[in-house]
């Protein structure tokens, strides 16, 4: 990005050209800094400003400065030439840029001399940069061929891997880097390694390198900024596993494995902060008394397995009556859960799936809603009350049905009858059709 001033026509500076152009002014201006050269045309008289010599700019060059992604640019680069602020000619490469009308000198012909002037001494010195490269590349060749010639004579050279070991075993660097790490060499005498230090030395031993960069040192001071130092040392190992499965063989920095560190830990807040975490008690260490509402719950589910399986092996009743507590504690009454636990044994459904206090908290609201609804059945059953008419006759006394007696006698008469042919048909169809 430039560092000096340039001229901006205040002729932008109005509503007309802010509701044309939007957030797309912040391209506008990179492209007015970036005008090497103008051209005006002799017609007309307005100048046009030739960005970077002409040379081909990607839309990536643009957004890395201002801090943008490469399809924000290209479309306020479109909505620039649509509006006519600028040129673009489009390559397979890139795009060379030119801005229409441009104004950002008074006096493009001194401009552009300055600029060849200056493009001359640029072309002056790569060609000395040339030069001297390829000295430096000559003297190089040499220093290799004398370093090939003493390791010939020498033995082979120390590796990285034997870095350690080398230190260990030299009579004058024992004394002077004996207990010493690596991030122990960017600290002055006498200074202790903070918690900065200790991290990015524990994620050198992780990684398997020997020398840190100074962005691993910043990365640390971030992630201890959240997490502590003891969770973060356990972290690296975690990262570095993660990234093994995604592939990534080698770790070129820490900033690689903080984003994985720092979900990790968010995820094992998140866990942390549920109310439902059941902590476990220790073994035999005796917490809940035997008479406590949540050891005797936890009895209970112990019985009512036991029923149906005699060999159920003897479980911690401590660690289940924890999961009880944790349950009362919740707002849930003694009563309700042992109903849970006497319906979920009775029902068959569930009988193979309550086996533990914590199965009997993750279903406790299923349960409870079935038991209510079981209740509801039985209080109010549904049954078929409807009745057809019975006849007068069946409920009227002999007192008061003296008059009809005649009457009921013929109609007694009459269904003996219509009974017995209906059997007689019965039989005829039956002999009939074989028997059946």
């Amino acid at each position: 990005m430039s560092n000096r001033y340039f001229r901006v026509f205040s002729g932008l500076l109005t509503s007309e050209h802010r509701k044309r152009m939007g957030p797309a002014l912040w391209t506008f201006l990179w492209l007015i800094d970036h005008i090497t050269d103008e051209t005006e045309e002799t017609e007309t008289g307005q100048r046009t400003g030739l960005v970077l010599y002409g040379n081909i700019t990607e839309f990536n060059t643009i957004g890395v400065d201002l801090g943008l992604s490469k399809s924000t640019i290209k479309k306020q680069c479109e909505t620039l030439a649509k509006e006519g602020y600028i040129s673009m000619e489009v390559t397979p490469r890139g795009n060379r840029f030119y801005v229409n009308n441009s104004k950002k000198w008074n006096n493009p012909t001194g401009v552009r001399a300055e600029n060849r002037t200056d493009r001359a001494e640029n072309k002056t010195k790569c060609a000395e940069n040339r030069t001297d490269g390829q000295l430096d590349r000559a003297e190089n060749r040499t220093d290799r061929a004398e370093n090939r010639t003493l390791r010939a004579k020498n033995g082979p050279s120390i590796t990285n891997k034997d870095i350690n070991k080398e230190i260990l075993t030299t009579e004058t660097t024992t004394t002077e880097f004996a207990g010493k790490n690596s991030s122990d060499f960017f600290l002055a005498d006498g200074d202790e390694p903070d918690d900065a230090d200790k991290l990015v030395n524990h994620y050198l031993g992780v990684v398997q390198k020997i020398m840190p960069k100074p962005e691993d040192y910043k990365t640390a001071s971030s992630l201890l900024e959240t997490i502590p130092l003891d969770k973060a040392i356990m972290l690296v190992d975690y990262a570095k596993g993660i990234a093994t499965k995604r592939g990534k063989t080698k770790i070129f920095s820490f900033s690689y494995l903080a984003p994985i560190m720092l979900e990790a830990y968010q995820a094992y807040k998140a866990r942390e902060a549920k109310n439902n975490v059941v902590k476990l008690v220790p073994k035999g260490e005796a917490v809940h008394a035997e008479d406590s509402p949540a050891y005797q719950l936890a009895q209970l589910l112990l019985d009512r397995i036991r029923q149906a399986q005699e060999d159920f092996a003897q479980p911690n009743m401590q660690d289940w009556a924890e999961v009880f507590v944790q349950m009362l504690k919740e707002g849930k009454k003694a009563e309700s859960i042992q109903e849970a636990i006497m319906y979920a044994r009775d029902v068959p459904f569930w009988m193979d799936k309550v086996i533990s206090p914590h199965k009997v908290a993750t279903h406790y609201n299923t349960l409870r809603q079935q038991i209510a609804k079981q209740a509801q059945s039985v209080q109010s059953p549904r049954h078929n009350t409807r009745k057809a008419p019975e006849p007068a006759w069946l409920t009227e006394t002999p007192e008061k049905s003296s008059a009809n007696q005649p009457v009921r006698q013929d109609s007694k008469k009459r269904i003996a009858e219509l009974m017995a042919k209906r059997k007689r048909q019965r039989e005829e169809r039956s002999r009939q059709h074989g028997g059946y």
